[in-house]
């Protein structure tokens, strides 16, 4: 069976060609001997356990963020539902996948050779792994954040919604809520002999003894961040802290755990992946392992870190650049693949990129502006900075100028010093917050938002900037395009915007292409428009009658942000990954 994705794209004329893997969203993992199978958003990453080895990544249509493992067979959910695939080819690209399920899963568990997984439609399916049959479903009045099979009972931890049962020995099984005194958030159970601990969020580690029909409350002890999941070795209780990071606490006296380990590592530990002998450590941007062997555990000096997370694409002849969050600029030579030349860390949240000449200008997600130079791609050099009074949202650059969409401080117009810094000439003032800038000839166009806005600016003296026409609008137009004699707007609301600009000074009210998704980039090649947007993917824009442009079709390439077009291939940013496609 071939994958969805691959059906999607062939179908639509788009063919996957390769793809440049920066990082994930490590939110859930499977083990087996000696392989870490990783769900991180975009499909499965195959890692070695001892030095993170990649052994490869597969790409399953949709978000991807449970994974559990039977044999040699892995099952994978997500927004798209449920699939499994062979373990052995989750190393290839594109694996052939089969769907067992097609909504939007919530938990997933596998115990024995039951599977259990839950969806948005508040129902739980049992399913008997050999003979592929669905044993049961039940309707559920809440979602579950995590199942736990113990025994003949299945446990459906429910955050604020608190724990529930079903209890399998019952001639009629059916969910039912146990009484908990304070009403705990509960996101995961270990049970220990007639005990139970759970992990209760911002309100720490819970004790309780196990009743009928309630758990009555020994002790609650408070512990750094948000315990969400839990892991048993034997004496020691190993748990993912959200922000606190990883907690290791003893159990040796069962009623009354103590906190005996803490260990730091860069971002929030949503999850645990628990081996025999290593507990892996599931971050945002990294994965970290404990040795459970040590007493009472020691943290492991080898870590995987994701390498960024690619925002803005720009293109030139074979060479892409890439803003990488806060793992800076990457350098891409496209080829019969995506070769990565270099990396550049500016030490800032890297987002919109803009090439002037030999230089890109980098700016972040707060007030900074880098600028780099990539005379040679593969070794990028520092060339000046500049920390702005509020967040710049857009600029754009003529000869030895700058003008800068400072949000909260309005139109700045900045020199370009060629031994040093940007010095400022002059600032204009505008109504709102000023969100992006195009210049064309001594003409700039500003839109603002707050209220809704698209100046005219006469910067021909950049000391003294003019405002000489305006036009209100009905949308916020995030970033501007400006293409021969049409200005192009995107609202990350969902619309394309197409000014005329022949007469700048009389400016009409656009044409509007409404799109779904988020549209926050484009890029245009030969009449043709794509446009990044967000969960939506990309969307193909017939631009040869500018005035009335009109949408071909959508390619559904994950969540897109940025779009560039090189050699003829379109590439695309997400996430997790700049990808390129060709066409058939």
């Amino acid at each position: 069976m071939i994958s969805l994705l691959l059906l999607i794209l062939s179908s639509s004329g788009l063919e996957y060609s390769s793809s440049f893997i920066l990082g994930g969203e490590f939110r859930d993992a499977a083990l087996d001997d000696s392989l870490l199978y990783i769900a991180d958003g975009r499909g499965i990453r195959v890692l070695t356990q001892d030095q993170y080895r990649e052994r490869g990544f597969s790409k399953i249509p949709g978000r991807t963020y449970l994974i559990a493992l039977y044999n040699d067979t892995l099952y994978a959910g997500g927004d798209r539902g449920l699939v499994k695939l062979a373990a052995n080819q989750a190393s290839e690209d594109e694996p052939g996948v089969e769907y067992l399920h097609r909504e939007t899963l919530v938990a997933l568990a596998i115990s024995g050779e039951t599977l259990y997984f839950a969806d948005t439609n508040r129902h739980l399916y049992v399913r008997d792994i050999p003979y592929t049959l669905t044993a049961d479903t039940f309707n559920l009045s809440v979602l579950p954040a995590r199942i736990i099979p113990h025994g003949e009972k299945v446990y459906l931890a429910c955050d604020t919604n608190g724990l529930w049962v079903i209890d399998f020995s019952s001639s009629s099984p059916e969910p039912k809520e146990l009484e908990i005194k304070g009403d705990p958030p509960v996101m995961d159970v270990v049970f220990g002999k007639e005990i139970a601990y759970l992990a209760c969020a911002e309100q720490g580690l819970w004790v309780a003894q196990i009743k009928r029909n309630s758990l009555k409350v020994i002790t609650a002890i408070e512990a750094p961040g948000q315990i969400q999941d839990l892991a048993s070795y034997g004496d020691r209780l190993a748990a993912a802290a959200g922000t606190g990071d990883f907690l290791l606490f003893s159990v040796e006296n069962p009623a009354e755990p103590h906190l005996i380990q803490e260990a730091n590592l860069k971002g929030t530990v949503f999850n645990l992946a628990p081996g025999p002998d290593m507990c892996f450590l599931l971050c945002e941007s990294m994965i970290g392992k404990m040795n459970m062997q040590s007493r009472p555990g020691a943290v492991v000096g080898a870590y995987y870190r994701r390498l960024g997370e690619p925002y803005d694409m720009l293109s030139r002849g074979e060479i892409a650049f890439i803003a990488g969050g806060d793992m800076g600029i990457f350098t891409l030579r496209i080829g019969d693949s995506l070769e990565p030349l270099a990396y550049y860390n500016t030490n800032t949240d890297c987002r919109r990129l803009y090439l002037y000449g030999s230089q890109v200008y980098v700016l972040s997600s707060s007030n900074m502006l880098n600028i780099v130079d990539v005379k040679d791609p593969s070794k990028p050099e520092r060339r000046t900075s500049r920390d702005f009074k509020s967040t710049v949202s857009g600029i754009d650059a003529a000869g030895e100028m700058v003008l800068a969409a400072e949000q909260e401080h309005g139109l700045g117009a900045w020199w370009r010093c060629p031994c040093g810094p940007l010095h400022e000439q002059g600032r204009l003032n505008l109504a709102g917050r000023t969100l992006d800038v195009r210049i064309l000839d001594k003409i700039a166009f500003v839109s603002t938002a707050s209220p809704p806005a698209l100046y005219v600016i006469d910067w021909s003296d950049s000391t003294q900037m003019q405002v000489v026409a305006s036009l209100e609008l009905q949308r916020d137009y995030e970033r501007l395009y400006l293409i021969d004699k049409y200005l192009l707007g995107l609202d990350d609301e969902g619309a394309l915007a197409v000014f005329n600009v022949a007469r700048p000074i009389r400016i009409k009210e656009p044409y509007l292409l409404d799109l779904v998704g988020t549209p926050q980039d484009l890029v245009i090649d030969s009449g043709r428009i794509f446009i990044a947007a967000g969960k939506a993917g990309v969307h193909q824009v017939d631009f040869s009658k500018p005035s009335t442009p009109s949408l071909v079709r959508s390619y559904d390439v994950g969540q897109a942000r940025g779009v560039a077009f090189c050699k003829g291939r379109l590439l695309v940013s997400t996430p997790y990954a700049v990808e390129a496609f060709n066409f058939k």
